[in-house]
């Protein structure tokens, strides 16, 4: 409903039109009424995805999983990485964070895929991509607390 306006009928650019004021104007939207959203894994809830182990829910079950250890390996990956020598410039700490967490992301879309495809076992690919990041990780720990030296890493 509109109040108070004015109407122009016409083409643009044309002479030709008519203008029409009105106090009040209403019209009455057809409303279409949708089909149900298909139902994919993406908006299956949790539960659904374990009630119903098929290939491709073990795999998106995999995703929901990896994601939070995924946050929380790479904050606790954050605090050795964060170490710079004053001395040494801070670029390869944060070349190497970028191509870590490329790395990371990537793999665990590539056990994502293998799951769905039926080539590698959920019960091995929610574990193998974040415990190879935790071994990282426990390494990048055991060499800030000079635990013992890395060789290329001075």
């Amino acid at each position: 409903v509109l109040m108070s306006g004015r109407r122009y009928e016409g083409t643009p650019g044309e002479a030709d039109f008519a203008l029409m004021d009105f106090d009040r104007y209403a019209t009455r939207i057809q409303v279409k009424e949708g089909d149900e959203p298909a139902v994919t894994q993406k908006s299956t809830s949790t539960l659904g995805l374990i009630e119903a182990p098929t290939r491709t829910n073990l795999a998106e079950l995999l995703w929901r999983i990896g994601m939070p250890v995924s946050a929380l390996l790479l904050a606790l990956l954050a605090i050795p990485m964060s170490f710079s020598n004053p001395r040494a410039g801070r670029s390869m700490n944060l070349l190497f964070a970028l191509l870590t967490y490329m790395v990371y992301s990537n793999l665990l879309s590539v056990s994502q895929a293998r799951v769905a495809q039926g080539k590698l076992a959920f019960s091995t690919g929610w574990w193998l991509v974040h415990g190879v990041m935790l071994l990282v990780l426990l390494v990048l720990f055991a060499q800030r607390m000079s635990l013992f030296r890395i060789p290329w890493r001075k």
